[in-house]
């Protein structure tokens, strides 16, 4: 519905003029929100609007046409000679259908291709690598951008997910993508980035799913001619990716998957494929701002009837809430795994995209954060506060309630440390 967009937008421009404050405890950050309007590659991260939404969300869902995933080829990986380390291990604990190693010049973001990939527009799209010889660890970060489950999100006036026309290497060459390449945790020169010798890899976002889709849907408004289909693949994709990544970084000991707003909401609900696709390392997830909280009324149920949402067929309950979710990720990742959580208690967006208030939302990340404290390897940094993502802007800058210095504890995260714990206002 149109008044929603408008509503939508008049809230972003609101939170917008709040980010651009001092940083502090209680200010947001100035940076591209979970809400956004689309992009074509040359659009000032500065023009991106918080897109928050409280009213429920009608679906208009007609068909889902095609649930499939592509198929990879069945090939042996070969090491180039300025990729990352030999990645010869142990069949028995590999993936069985690797594909190409990706080779590429070393200290340089390069882009490649994914033909298998498709955006929601039907188009396929790729990912980019920065690659460090001899890395031992490998930094996984999916791109936030929106989300967007029926016809006014996904093709109204004001739509609430990116690049959902289409995301290629123009697109990666773009403003909004500077921004991420320019983020501390791609710094190989700043001390205060414990990634600093890790290869990089990003992952762009055009599915509007949060990357747990797996479908394609025609959805429709309330006209006759209003009908748009929409290829919401962000788990094919990521199944696509790592028919690739598994082989190219076999070798290393740690892999950080993480992501920020609709990003980090992807990289917790990826976290099984990652753990599967990596058995000889470590797999930690760094989410900003996508915390693992159950959404009011029935959104929980059209996330899954839209974009079609495969969860772990062993995880009882998964499909009625994303607490049980929670539950099977402690019982059978968490004890080999960690889980680091980012978040502002009154996170304006991400609040809305799950219905509710920013007091209900801070009420909902206690009890998160209660469940977290049960775990010695999850553990959370939360400020008070409306604002939204930490990782993009401001990362140096921002310190807990008690000094301790964000980065600081990120590296804490990384790196293992006993002393990582929790802060919290």
């Amino acid at each position: 519905m149109w008044w929603k967009g408008f509503c939508w937008l008049l809230w972003g421009v609101l939170f917008g003029l709040l980010a651009c404050g001092d940083v502090g405890l209680d200010t947001p950050q100035p940076v591209q929100d979970l809400y956004s309007t689309p992009d074509d590659g040359n659009t000032d991260a500065s023009d991106v609007p918080d897109v928050p939404a409280l009213p429920d969300v009608e679906i208009d869902v007609v068909d889902v046409v095609d649930a499939g995933a592509g198929d990879s080829a069945d090939v042996e990986p070969s090491v180039p000679d300025l990729g990352p380390p030999d990645s010869t291990t142990d069949e028995t604990s590999t993936p069985s259908n690797w594909g190409d190693v990706i080779s590429a010049i070393p200290y340089q973001w390069e882009w490649v291709e994914f033909p298998d990939t498709i955006c929601g527009d039907g188009s396929p799209t790729g990912l980019a690598v920065n690659l460090k010889p001899e890395a031992t660890r490998v930094f996984i970060y999916l791109e936030g951008g929106g989300a967007c489950w029926d016809y006014s999100g996904c093709a109204g006036i004001v739509q609430t997910s990116l690049h959902l026309g289409g995301y290629d290497e123009g697109t990666f060459e773009g403003v909004i993508a500077g921004t991420y390449k320019n983020m501390v945790v791609f710094d190989r020169e700043e001390q205060k980035n414990p990634l600093r010798d890790a290869h990089y890899v990003f992952i762009p976002y055009c599915t509007g799913d949060a990357f747990s889709g797996n479908a394609v849907v025609e959805l429709t408004g309330l006209l006759p001619w209003e009908s748009k289909t929409v290829h919401f693949k962000g788990r094919h994709n990521i199944e696509v990716y790592l028919d690739r990544l598994a082989p190219t970084f076999a070798d290393v000991e740690q892999v950080v998957v993480s992501g920020s707003s609709a990003g980090g909401l992807g990289a917790g609900l990826s976290w099984p494929l990652f753990v599967e696709a990596f058995p000889n390392a470590t797999v930690d997830v760094l989410d900003d701002s996508g915390p693992p909280i159950q959404p009011l009324d029935d959104r929980w149920k059209d996330w899954q009837d839209v974009w079609n949402v495969e969860l772990p067929a062993e995880c009882i309950g998964c499909d009625e809430s994303i607490d049980n979710l929670m539950d099977y990720y402690r019982t059978q990742l968490l004890g080999e795994h960690r889980l680091a959580l980012m978040s502002y208690d009154k996170d304006a967006v991400i609040s809305t995209f799950l219905g509710m208030f920013p007091w209900q939302f801070r009420d909902k990340l206690s009890d998160v954060c209660d469940v977290f404290d049960t775990e010695d390897n999850a553990q959370y940094f939360v400020l008070s506060g409306v604002g939204h993502t930490m990782m993009i802007l401001g990362y140096t800058l921002i310190e807990s309630g008690d000094g301790l210095p964000l980065w600081r504890w990120v590296e804490q995260f990384v790196d293992g440390e006993s002393d990582w714990s929790s802060h919290s206002p």
